[in-house]
């Protein structure tokens, strides 16, 4: 996990420099699509890493829980409200129907959407809030 956290390090740090540097956002059509790609591709890492690390015995959860943090990523980078709040909730009650669904180890998939959870609402307050202000 340490080598890909630094090779994460490695290749993101740059990149976000780079673009940062040499882009400017106003410069049309590619400037601020290419920055907000970049975050996206850096967010899908970073959910990938994450759910490897909180869910390794359950594949189906882990790329639910990713393709659910994209969408709540994507919500915010559109800087719309409703899309991230939507993509929260709908991943909310997904996974509470989920959990309803896989019902063999309920006490587990309650864990496990909690963890699923969390992420994606530390996400968004770190993220979300500071494009608020």
């Amino acid at each position: 996990m340490l080598r890909t956290r630094l090779l994460t390090a490695a290749v993101a740090i740059p990149g976000l420099w780079l673009i940062v540097q040499f882009v400017p956002p106003w410069r049309p059509p590619w400037g601020a699509a290419l920055f907000v790609g970049f975050i996206m591709a850096v967010t899908a890492a970073g959910l990938h890493e994450y759910f490897a690390m909180a869910l390794p015995e359950h594949p189906f959860e882990r790329v639910v829980g990713i393709m659910w943090g994209i969408a709540v990523a994507a919500g915010v980078a559109s800087r719309r409200p409703e899309f991230w709040g939507g993509a929260l909730a709908l991943g909310l009650i997904g996974g509470l129907g989920l959990t309803l669904v896989r019902n063999a180890d309920l006490s587990g998939a309650v864990q496990r959407l909690g963890l699923a959870l969390r992420f994606s609402l530390l996400y968004f307050f770190s993220i979300g809030m500071s494009q608020a202000s």
